[in-house]
């Protein structure tokens, strides 16, 4: 009888905060009822009150995939709902919004962007913007809860902003719940198996934690996995003008906003991040050109705001090249590292997660599954980076140096074969493993500046009266539907409330 192939059982996952939380809630979630154990060796947590966790609306889905109520997520990070985040001062034509969910009427033939453009080069005024739901009603502050969508309307399509050490405690509580063994790690220690993978933690007090996989949940520092991995870091350094990050936290603004107001300046980059009982502030800037005291003084400035528990970290842009190596696989900045915009951290920790479970190994062995892993999560997240770096290489604040320079920064190839295809004929080239879809993308680039020079010739045939009606009638769909939907703060309290009360 040929003897069935044994998975491996023991997970040990060394790190804290939100990468070692939701790492253990995933896999537990996925994998206890299969016989897989977890083990967590908590290290200190990096986190401060003023951290801020910004999540897209695939969060909520990945939150409902573990069942942890979407009321107690919220309650736990002082959470506020998010539409998207409004960009200012990149693009030379004041502000616009990057915003979920489509943009136009879904009835035309061909995408939207080439009637748009079409219509632009005829006289059209109407900013792309205005014709995507979620955008003007962010603007409004107003949002469509699921609950209370009817025929003819469309739920919004939102995420979060979350105090970052509320939710990863929620996480913790939730994963002992599921049964995770946890064991303190400030100083731990490895035991290395003869072939060189892992076979052991030490916890601080000297217990001896065995596993058959590890997870390096310990941030930037990679403790375990840098025992593991010898090549260099792929580093990002020279495709990113900004290598530092400030952070602080101010009051709260009311009306509560319903997205992340980022605007750039001559230091970088500064961004607002509306939650319930503060609003968290960043700010990037190029740590060779500003001190971090000058960079407080700074946000200080550009803010009006009266500023608390400022921290400043060294960004480091950039991925290990096998974020699974041996036995160890690394998640969250122990395998890479993003600016915060456009919700790359927790984004890029959803995508290891969801790869890893897709891809638990089936034996001991976890060569097939560990080489498929490292190809796909690595091109995950250089699409994932080169979505980020459109902000720099489209910026249109001329005679300004950082952004002079962010502009003629090398470009990836991929990413700067796509931006040429847009902008020839409107056409937006999908490679494969993009975190963010088509909508998003054309949002992105026409919103710093970038219009396609032609269209799709197909469309010069359509019925030009036809066209003029299904413009005006989405926009007509559009105030109708913002017309129904709730504030901001009542749509917050009414979530909470009822999973309260139930």
């Amino acid at each position: 009888m040929i003897a069935s192939p044994v998975p491996p059982k023991r997970v040990v996952i060394v790190g804290s905060d939100i990468d070692a939380w939701l790492s253990a809630n995933t896999v537990l979630r996925a994998l206890a009822t299969h016989g897989v154990e977890v083990s967590v060796v908590e290290t200190r947590s990096n986190l401060t009150p003023s951290d801020v966790c910004e999540a897209l609306p695939e969060f909520r889905k990945f939150m409902r995939l573990l069942n942890l109520p979407e009321a107690a997520v919220l309650q736990s990070g002082a959470g506020a709902f998010s539409l998207g985040q409004r960009f200012a001062n990149f693009s030379g034509k004041g502000a616009f919004m990057n915003a979920y969910g489509p943009t136009g009427p879904v009835s035309l033939s061909t995408n939207f962007v080439q009637h748009w453009v079409r219509a632009r080069q005829m006289g059209l005024p109407a900013e792309y913007e205005t014709f995507n739901l979620t955008a003007m009603a962010a603007q409004t502050g107003h949002l469509l809860m699921p609950a209370r969508a009817v025929a003819g309307t469309a739920p919004s399509e939102y995420g979060y902003h979350l105090m970052a050490a509320g939710l990863a405690s929620f996480l913790k509580a939730a994963a002992m719940r599921r049964g995770a063994t946890v064991y303190a790690g400030e100083h731990f220690g490895l035991k290395r198996a003869q072939d060189g993978a892992i076979s052991a933690v030490l916890a601080s007090d000297g217990t001896v934690i065995e596993g058959d996989l590890f997870i390096d949940a310990t941030g930037a520092q990679g403790r375990l996995i840098g025992a593991l991995e010898t090549a260099d870091l792929e580093s990002w350094r020279d495709l990113y003008p900004c290598n530092r990050l400030l952070t602080a936290a101010t009051g709260v603004f009311r009306p509560l906003p319903l997205y992340a107001q980022v605007s750039a300046s001559r230091h970088g980059w500064w961004g607002l991040y509306p939650q319930r009982s503060q609003t968290t502030l960043q700010m990037a800037f190029d740590g060779e050109r500003l001190s971090d005291y000058e960079a407080l003084e700074a946000a200080r400035s550009l803010s009006g705001q009266a500023l608390s528990g400022a921290t400043v970290r060294d960004m480091a842009q950039g991925m290990r090249p096998q974020p699974w190596v041996k036995n160890c696989l690394a998640v969250g900045e122990a395998a890479a590292r993003f600016d915060p915009l456009d919700a790359a951290p927790l984004q890029s920790l959803q995508i290891a997660l969801s790869h890893l479970v897709a891809l638990y190994p089936v034996t001991a062995d976890m060569a097939i599954e560990r080489e498929i892993y490292n190809e796909t999560v690595s091109d995950h997240y250089r699409r994932l980076r080169d979505y980020q770096l459109v902000r720099y290489r489209l910026n249109r604040r001329f005679d300004d140096p950082l952004w002079d320079r962010a502009r003629v920064m090398t470009t990836p190839d991929a990413l700067a074969y796509k931006l040429k295809v847009f902008e020839a004929r409107g056409l937006m080239v999908r490679y494969d493993h993009e975190s963010f879809n088509e909508d998003s993308w054309q949002m992105l680039v026409i919103g710093h500046g970038l219009i396609p020079k032609s269209y799709d010739p197909q469309i010069d045939h359509a019925d030009d009266a036809a066209t003029i009606r299904t413009f005006q009638n989405h926009l007509a769909s559009i105030k109708q539907q913002i017309g129904i939907m709730t504030p901001h703060e009542e749509a917050l309290m009414a979530v909470v409330q009822a999973t309260a009360t139930a």
